[in-house]
């Protein structure tokens, strides 16, 4: 399941190819529809653990891609195709930023203005490192922040566990913050955790809750995650889903959470469904 493996002739393709695939831009906007769903009341209650497949698997593939273009490429070119990305996703948050600027401002007009020219300047910038300046600017972002992050402690660490570990530790932080706040209530954790809150915003809309999934999508694109049996994806898959549910109940379950978004059981499912996806999407290319 898990070691790094040469690809085959066909594989390299595929991953040459795969940014170009259609089927990929079928999924994210399946996905899109998932998260316009998540921020309305237009479908039953039971189905929203599962609606939060939809950022996690965003983070991945926007990831996959990223690493999968420099796994390719030659060590000298890899500085300018994560140059290339920054600037990519900077100059669509900048699109974005202008076309919703008199939206944003009478709508922050009293977070903005009302103190002091240099704590309205901090504020804003604090939004946009750690937050969001224009409604859901978070994952643009965060997806920039969090990839440079993965890329940097994997070119200076050298050791995938460590960073497995860096990520998996700020996973933990969001999903407690998120489903779990009531349960660590009474721990110096809490205090820890609330001094962050105060100062940088909440953890589940901020560059944090994208680390775990980018290094997913790091070692998807080094093809160090593996699952070569189709029953055993799917059997793994349907016991995630359920499992999901189950931890989902369990949350709502809990008095005073703060908000009920990340969950730890989205980790193996995202990962599983990842898998298939791109199993399915490597087998069809692989018979053209």
């Amino acid at each position: 399941m898990l070691g790094e493996a040469p690809l085959s002739t066909k594989e390299s393709d595929f991953v040459s190819a795969v940014k170009h695939d259609s089927k990929y831009d079928i999924v994210k906007f399946i996905l899109s529809l998932l998260v316009l769903a998540i921020h309305s009341t237009l479908y039953p209650m039971v189905l929203y653990p599962w609606l939060r497949i939809a950022v996690p698997l965003f983070f991945i593939m926007s990831s996959y891609f990223l690493f999968s273009k420099l796994r390719e490429a030659p060590k000298d070119n890899q500085r300018s195709i994560l140059k290339k990305f920054v600037v990519r996703n900077l100059q669509l948050y900048l699109c974005w930023f202008i076309i919703l600027l008199p939206i944003t401002v009478y709508i922050r007009r009293n977070i903005w203005f009302s103190n002091s020219f240099f704590e309205n300047v901090l504020i804003i910038l604090k939004s946009l490192f750690f937050g969001s300046t224009f409604v859901a600017s978070w994952f643009i972002t965060a997806t920039v922040i969090g990839s440079l992050i993965i890329y940097f402690l994997s070119k200076t660490l050298k050791n995938d566990c460590i960073v497995l570990l860096f990520s998996v530790i700020a996973f933990c932080f969001v999903t407690i913050t998120s489903s779990y706040k009531s349960v660590i209530a009474n721990t110096f954790l809490i205090v820890v955790i609330d001094m962050y809150i105060d100062f940088f915003g909440g953890l589940v809309c901020n560059f944090p809750a994208a680390i775990f999934w980018i290094f997913l999508g790091k070692i998807f694109a080094e093809e160090k995650i593996k699952i070569k049996s189709t029953g055993l994806l799917i059997i793994l898959t349907i016991c995630s889903c359920i499992a999901l549910f189950v931890e989902w109940k369990f949350v709502i379950s809990l008095d005073g959470s703060y908000n009920n978004d990340s969950y730890f059981m989205l980790a193996p499912l995202c990962v599983l469904l990842f898998l298939k996806f791109k199993h399915l999407c490597c087998h069809l290319y692989l018979r053209l």
